[in-house]
């Protein structure tokens, strides 16, 4: 309560996150605000705050409290992190609109996604046994991968390239069902870490997006391609940029010790580049009109 009904706290984090001036309680509607806890972190407690106006409107906010969100040094810089990444001019923000901190309350405001995670969407693939075209479930695989991981190359780019998110996890990105959308979105920024260079960046990606899921889902094994990766950084970055990162990392990965992981990562660089050298990337979203307009024309093979 003590946040909520802060004088400055709320009014400017709705200014912040959704362009609302002049918010005040009395234009809430009756029983329009509901707080519900989220599952939180050690030390933080973290609530979905739903509000709707007299005229209609809602708000969706994430509220994250906590005495660790009292340490100036610690937060600050990642609040300025945040509120960066959160509100670029040039692309779809790799980040939720950031809202407000308030050292002194131990309180931050953040837009709430509401999408599902990738994870989430990796659970779901999983169950889907009655899908007979092998093809067609591939492309939902590969389609998911590379949106949900082209979020952290994203974020990369827009930090100047330099720093990640400490979680590159599916659990940490979430992903609208419909591809068209732009709205792929890291969830949190915390644990945030200097870049340091490509090698552990994929590596990273590698272990959190096939690993995991080829130990909890065993069956998606051979559905998932690591080059998918490298696709994820074309899409984020550019044709240029990315074969930068990609020399880059072939340099790195040659010298780096000998590991599953190592071996299968290098196979996978050199057969990529060798494809791109042959055939053009063709961009995820022409990809996708292009499996959309097919599937169109499955179910309708009499139009003309």
């Amino acid at each position: 309560r003590t946040v909520l009904f802060d004088r400055t706290f709320m009014p400017r984090a709705l200014a912040r996150a959704f362009g609302e001036d002049g918010f005040a309680w009395r234009r809430v509607a009756a029983d329009g605000v509901w707080v519900s806890t989220v599952l939180s972190h050690p030390r933080l407690h973290l609530y979905r705050l739903g509000i709707n106006l007299l005229d209609g409107r809602h708000f969706d906010l994430l509220l994250v409290t906590g005495d660790q969100l009292r340490k100036k040094k610690a937060v600050g810089e990642t609040v300025l992190w945040l509120t960066a990444l959160s509100d670029q001019a040039f692309g779809p923000p790799a980040l939720p609109r950031f809202g407000a901190w308030r050292k002194d309350l131990g309180a931050i405001a953040i837009t709430y996604v509401n999408d599902l995670t990738a994870w989430e969407r990796i659970r779901a693939l999983s169950r889907e046994a009655d899908v007979p075209d092998a093809g067609a479930k591939q492309w939902a695989w590969r389609k998911l991968f590379v949106r949900a991981m082209a979020a952290f190359f994203r974020a990369w780019e827009q930090s100047g390239y330099r720093i990640v998110p400490g979680a590159l996890t599916p659990a940490n990105v979430a992903v609208p069902e419909a591809d068209f959308h732009e709205a792929t979105m890291i969830l949190s920024l915390a644990g945030w870490r200097a870049y340091e260079g490509p090698a552990a960046f994929v590596s990273r990606l590698y272990r959190n997006f096939y690993r995991q899921t080829e130990a909890f889902h065993p069956h998606s094994r051979e559905m998932l391609h690591p080059s998918w990766i490298f696709d994820a950084c074309v899409e984020a970055v550019g044709p240029a940029t990315s074969m930068q990162f990609l020399e880059a990392l072939e340099q790195e990965l040659a010298s780096a010790p000998e590991t599953t992981d190592t071996r299968a990562l290098r196979r996978t660089l050199d057969a990529y580049r060798a494809g791109l050298e042959a055939h053009p990337y063709v961009p995820l979203p022409v990809q996708c009109a292009i499996q959309r307009f097919a599937d169109w024309e499955r179910v309708n093979p009499t139009a003309s």
